[in-house]
């Protein structure tokens, strides 16, 4: 029976001890939930820009590739191009700012066989990018980005 109470005793210490880890813990757990909510519910971000326009190398349109908008400071966005034409919903584009850009062009050169670590007779497409490096890594190109849609327009040449 002392056994019994002396059990009661240490379990009920137990239990008063976890209410007040609990007491304690529980009105910083309400405050991190309350503010993760609230940053969760904010805006995504510094506010961006619509960004479309046409994309030619020497008078011919892009027909694949990628165009990157890079500011300073703060997200990049980058766009598809299709048939010489790209397009950033405002939701995906650019923020307000100069940005530099960066052109890729993708020219697909046919099927090759892939060669190893790929089984014999394995095809892939083969691509090769075209434009100059100092329309990419090496770019001199630069837009500004402002509220509302921007239309840039980009004529390459060698």
């Amino acid at each position: 029976m002392i056994h019994s109470s002396f059990s009661g005793v240490v379990l009920a210490r137990h239990v008063s001890g976890a209410r007040a880890r609990l007491g304690r813990t529980l009105p910083l757990v309400t405050l991190a939930s309350t503010l993760l909510f609230a940053v969760g519910c904010g805006d995504s971000g510094p506010p961006r820009a619509a960004v479309q326009g046409n994309v030619s190398w020497n008078g011919t349109p892009v027909d694949a590739g990628t165009i990157s908008f890079i500011p300073d400071a703060g997200p990049a966005a980058t766009a598809e191009i299709v048939a010489g034409k790209y397009a950033l919903a405002k939701e995906e584009g650019a923020i307000f700012a100069t940005h530099t850009v960066q052109i890729f062009g993708i020219k697909n050169l046919g099927s090759v066989e892939a060669g190893p670590p790929h089984p014999p007779g394995t095809m892939i497409d083969a691509t090769e990018q075209y434009i100059p490096a100092k329309f990419n890594n090496a770019t001199t190109l630069t837009v500004e980005i402002k509220d509302g849609d921007n239309q840039h327009d980009f004529d390459l040449k060698k």
